[in-house]
């Protein structure tokens, strides 16, 4: 399965995108707890390129299987960025990526308390069971993996 939506180049584009993660987690019958978290770091990714990416954006959602490359196709470059557990590639995970025209890496750091932001990545890191990126001619794509199994 793989999905693809182009975003809307401002903030209402969390908001698409949720509407698609929550049908994709509906037709997958993924426990609401899973449901949650896909909703969460799929916003998180959005709104991230959005404020820091530049447009034009867009989502991708994608279940790797066995013999699958967990990276996103194309001739970029993977970065040493993020969570290395496994391949993810038997089916149990949710893969969500994000691709904007910006190729500054985010930053997982922690947030001032007082801040109303600034916590984005620290929770992708938090709870995504494998997370990276991906630079590529034109942009980048961060991509996070949600175990959707017990």
């Amino acid at each position: 399965m793989r999905l693809q939506l182009q975003l809307n180049g401002d903030l209402s584009a969390a908001r698409q995108a949720r509407h698609l993660l929550h049908r994709c987690c509906e037709q997958l019958q993924l426990s609401e707890q899973v449901r949650q978290v896909v909703l969460l770091l799929g916003s998180e990714l959005v709104t991230n390129a959005i404020v820091h990416g530049g447009a034009p954006a867009r989502l991708s959602i994608s279940i790797p299987h066995a013999g699958s490359a967990t990276e996103d196709p194309g001739t970029g470059q993977e970065q040493g960025t993020g969570q290395e557990q496994g391949p993810g590639q038997d089916g149990t995970r949710l893969r969500l990526a994000v691709s904007d025209s910006s190729t500054a890496l985010p930053v997982v750091r922690a947030a001032d308390p007082a801040a109303s932001g600034g916590r984005g990545m620290h929770l992708v890191h938090a709870l995504s069971a494998a997370w990276g990126v991906r630079v590529h001619p034109g942009g980048k794509s961060i991509w996070c993996e949600i175990t959707t199994a017990p």
